[in-house]
């Protein structure tokens, strides 16, 4: 990047004006280098043109060289600062935007109300609020920004004095509310603020619209539909999917038909519908004839064949997906996990779950390590781990009821949960450790002096202690002086006091080392220039100049690296594909409520077809076994195959592993 040392220019020209557009239209378009080019080949640049390319690179995530323009900048200008600090918030990087935010020389509303939306992007709605009442004058995209936030944090009543209390609305406050009311399931106020609306888009329509069929009251928004004045792409999308969602196949399938235009997500919808309903040979129809697909498209087919029973379909269907160069979802990983777990005799299956569980956690899907927790629960159920990785997740999402149910499920099961704790050999001898307590060692004294001369380093360092690893219900100061206190810090310290400089500090650990630990470590090794070797329930962690030998993935859900396999190396031919019919069952009565869904598989009169082989003629009969195939099926006959522990379980590695892609 060349950047000429010219002062920029007040006035722009002609030339000027052109390309600060081409720039922003470049950085629009996510191509930056294009926009760089052009930038470069300006013989004179505005302010304007300096914002422009910072942004181009904020849209692209590439904060760094954004801010590395920002320092270089010759002039900046009030517009220049709100860039920088919207663009941090865009990136989901709230606390460097506060920095920025308290240096600007000056501020405007823009700039408030950029870093309200940061703290309510995040969640973190105490700050968001905080900051809003300290605004000097707020204008209605602020007020907006806040109430959106307290309906997202479902604080509805609060959003709704607010709202009350707003100097003027536009549409959007309106709608903002009315949806605010819908996800509570408070259609009655939801429908009365609609009423008094002074004026109405197709927005705030559809916004009933879904809200009804979210609520299961798919005819009375059936109504509303037929009574709005217009309706938009989304609008039609929203009533099918409110059939389709409601099992109402027939209905939906006539609204699909009437739709001006057939979306990519209308005709997911109704793919998903059919699936679900065993209607496979419509959705089948329908994926064919769809000219664009999405991941969303891929993953609704997966499904249908998965819900069906067609195991070897599915997993070719993947591997097709990928082929199409399509990156799978989440979605459509646990229908291939039910897919092999259908097909194979899998001896490993709790090793499978842990590996689904490990890269959840890394990859921060609460929803998806959930299932897997739950699961691996219902596999050992005497394992105290697979509670407590549980109870850690319900702790996460601040579900405590959840997470004292959970514990009372454990007292009914006499399920005994081990402590935490270190150990570390010096001279030796072995000193143990437990969380918080260091009181009963002699040189307690010297180890809390360690610990607090280590806090200030790391704080100096930019250390932050992550709150989310304190899985108790307490307050942040608690939170901070826990984590401080964990058992690998209290050997860590006592490490740096008594092992000579130049030999490596060597800490054991029973359980899994937590993330802020890791964290902490991987600093003081740095600022302290030792080596410190780790070893807790997963694998070795060699710290050292402020790196980890695991690559910070120590969240992983296996003991010892995880491997990638492809997919083409595990299975070769379709043969080898298996997947997921039936849905996870939940927990026992003792940890809210049992409840296993039915199979269900339809038998139509064009596809005949037993994807269990459970029928009792069949059995020891393998010409009586085979089915008929799909087109997207290699194989022109459908035979069970059983694999391998083993593939299952580097076919679930490879498919939790969300980093690296399949071929």
């Amino acid at each position: 990047m060349n950047f000429p040392s010219t002062q920029c220019l007040k006035h722009c020209t002609e030339a000027i004006i052109s390309a600060n557009n081409r720039i922003s239209h470049y950085g629009r378009l996510g191509k930056i280098d294009r926009a760089q080019k052009i930038f470069d080949e300006m013989p004179e640049r505005s302010i304007i043109s300096w914002n422009a390319i910072i942004a181009g690179y904020f849209q692209c995530r590439r904060h760094r060289e954004a801010k590395n323009l920002f320092d270089i900048m010759p002039e900046r200008n009030l517009a220049s600062w709100n860039g920088l600090v919207s663009g941090y918030v865009k990136n989901k990087m709230v606390k460097e935007a506060r920095r920025v935010f308290d240096s600007m020389p000056e501020k405007n509303v823009v700039s408030w109300t950029s870093m309200v939306r940061g703290y309510v992007q995040e969640g973190v709605i105490e700050e968001a609020e905080s900051l809003f009442w300290q605004m000097p004058e707020r204008n209605i995209v602020s007020w907006t920004v806040m109430l959106g936030g307290l309906i997202r944090a479902r604080r509805v009543d609060e959003a709704r004095r607010l709202f009350d209390s707003m100097p003027e609305k536009d549409v959007v406050t309106w709608t903002n509310m009315i949806a605010g009311y819908c996800q509570e399931g408070r259609m009655s106020e939801a429908r009365e603020l609609f009423e008094t609306m002074p004026k109405r888009n197709v927005v705030s329509w559809t916004t009933m619209i879904t809200g009804y069929t979210q609520n299961l009251q798919v005819d009375v928004a059936r109504k509303m539909f037929e009574a709005m004045p217009e309706r938009n792409e989304v609008s039609w999308t929203a009533m099918l999917t409110g059939y389709t969602q409601s099992g109402r196949l027939d209905e939906a399938f006539e609204l699909f038909k009437r739709m001006p235009e057939r979306s990519v997500v209308a005709c997911n919808a109704m793919i998903l519908g059919f699936g679900q309903n065993g209607k496979l040979d419509e959705a089948i129809k329908l994926f064919d004839h769809m000219k664009e697909k999405d991941d969303g498209t891929w993953s609704a087919m997966i499904k249908g064949y998965e819900r069906n029973g067609f195991e070897l379909e599915t997993l070719n269907l993947f591997t097709l997906m990928q082929r199409a160069g399509v990156r799978p979802n989440f979605p459509s990983f646990i229908s291939i996990l039910n897919a092999c777990s259908s097909l194979a005799t899998l001896d490993q299956d709790d090793v499978i779950w842990g590996a689904l569980l490990g890269a959840c956690r890394m990859h921060m899907n609460m929803e998806v390590a959930e299932v897997a927790a739950r699961k691996l629960v219902q596999l050992e159920p005497q394992n105290a781990g697979h509670y407590i990785l549980l109870s850690n997740i319900y702790a996460s999402k601040k579900r405590w009821e959840d997470v004292e149910e959970l514990r009372t499920c454990m007292k009914i099961r006499k399920v005994r949960k081990f402590p935490g704790y270190s150990w570390i050999d010096v001279e030796k001898k072995v000193h143990m450790f437990t969380g918080g307590d260091s009181e009963s060692h002699p040189e307690q004294t010297m180890i809390m002096a360690m610990l607090e001369k280590l806090g200030g380093m790391l704080r100096d360092a930019g250390y932050s202690p992550d709150g989310s690893f304190v899985l108790h219900d307490v307050d942040e100061e608690q939170k901070v002086h826990n984590l401080g206190h964990h058992s690998e810090k209290l050997a860590v310290a006592f490490g740096l006091l008594k092992v000579p400089k130049g030999m490596p500090i060597r800490v054991m650990k029973n359980l899994r080392v937590c993330g802020d630990c890791h964290s902490a470590i991987k600093l003081i090794a740095k600022i302290t220039d030792r080596e410190i070797i780790l070893r807790d329930a997963n694998r070795f962690h060699h710290f050292k100049d402020g790196l980890c030998s695991c690559n910070d993935y120590w969240s992983s859900g296996v003991g010892g690296e995880v491997i990638i396999w492809r997919i083409k190396d595990v299975f070769p031919t379709s043969e080898h594909a298996s997947h997921p019919r039936e849905n996870l069952s939940d927990l026992p009565p003792e940890v809210g409520t049992s409840s296993r869904r039915s199979r269900h598989r339809s038998h139509g009169k064009e596809r005949n077809r037993s994807p269990k082989n459970n029928d009792e003629g069949n059995q020891g009969n393998p010409e009586k076994g085979k089915n008929k195939s799909h087109p997207h099926s290699r194989n022109k006959t459908r035979q069970r195959a059983d694999l391998p522990s083993s593939s299952s379980r580097w076919l679930f590695t490879f498919c939790v592993e969300m980093g690296e892609s399949a071929y």
